[in-house]
């Protein structure tokens, strides 16, 4: 048997050849995964499977995976620290200690708390006289209540453990938002 390319094409064939190359470990009883060779991610032939690592991406070193979609205003950790990806309220990006958000998550370092505490992070929106959003924040405790010319809404929270190093954390929104507002009501939505 002459080895053979088994790389997806889609869904479907994907399903298909991973149904296969299971049937093919399961007889064979041999994989072998290298970091080198052709340009095909997967090849089976008479001796095995082979898996070429060098042609499957890989994420950057020190980044965690996050399960599910990436979103703006997620929430990721990577090592003992927390990022927040970039997001906008009504097209205005918002600022961490007067800087904007930047494009790459891992230059939008959340500060965390000490040790066996939890904190918030908030979205604090500054709105004129016309009800139009001129400046947004990220800030680490909540901001006084909705007015006028002010609208909040909770980002996420963040756990340490005693050794204050991240123990959980939660993302509460699930991307861009837009705010509408009438006078000191104000209504957030997800665009």
């Amino acid at each position: 048997m002459t080895p053979q390319d088994t790389a997806p094409k889609g869904w479907n064939g994907m399903k298909r050849r991973i149904e296969k190359l299971t049937k093919a470990v399961d007889a064979l009883r041999t994989i072998t995964i290298q970091r080198s060779g052709t340009s095909d991610s997967v090849s089976m032939g008479q001796n095995g499977i082979t898996i070429n690592l060098r042609e499957i991406k890989t994420p950057k070193a020190g980044a965690v995976q996050n399960a599910g979609q990436i979103h703006a205003f997620q929430l990721v950790q990577s090592g003992a620290l927390l990022y927040v990806r970039k997001g906008t309220i009504n097209s205005i990006v918002p600022t961490i200690s007067a800087t904007a958000l930047a494009d790459d998550y891992l230059d939008n370092a959340l500060a965390l708390p000490g040790a066996s505490t939890t904190r918030e992070y908030w979205l604090k929106a500054t709105l004129n006289a016309s009800g139009t959003v001129t400046a947004v924040t990220i800030e680490t405790t909540e901001p006084s209540a909705d007015s006028a010319t002010q609208s909040k809404l909770m980002l996420g929270s963040v756990t340490t453990d005693g050794s204050s190093d991240i123990d959980t954390f939660n993302s509460n929104l699930s991307g861009s938002q837009s705010l509408a507002s009438c006078g000191a009501t104000h209504y957030f939505g997800v665009i």
